[in-house]
């Protein structure tokens, strides 16, 4: 899957907007759909760099409510089977454009 389109008219939550466009029905207001889609979005990066997930060789979790630990941690473990990357996850107060969740990943390409 290629990353999405970077060009955009409306920047309301930033890559959120761009992949509902495809994913219709997700709730954006919802942690489990916006790590999801992060994820999709790390993949394709990663998938246009020549690698795959399993190449992820760290993740740097960021989460604006450590409540939502569990629900986010659920839908990461189904992008990541028995390679398990270093992983951190962050408390934070804000993220831009109000974003409950950002994902940062080193891989080796």
């Amino acid at each position: 899957m290629p990353p999405q389109n970077l060009d955009m008219e409306h920047e309301s939550l930033g890559n959120f907007l761009r992949e509902t466009r495809v994913n219709q029905g997700l709730d954006l207001s919802a942690i489990a759909d916006q790590t999801k889609i992060s994820l999709k979005n790390l993949q394709a990066v990663v998938e246009a760099a020549g690698a795959s997930m399993e190449k992820i060789v760290q993740v740097v979790i960021y989460l604006t409510d450590m409540n939502d630990f569990h629900k986010m941690n659920e839908v990461y473990a189904s992008y990541f089977d028995e390679h398990l990357p270093a992983r951190a996850t962050v408390g934070v107060a804000a993220l831009a454009k109000g974003a409950l969740v950002e994902i940062q990943a080193i891989a080796a390409v």
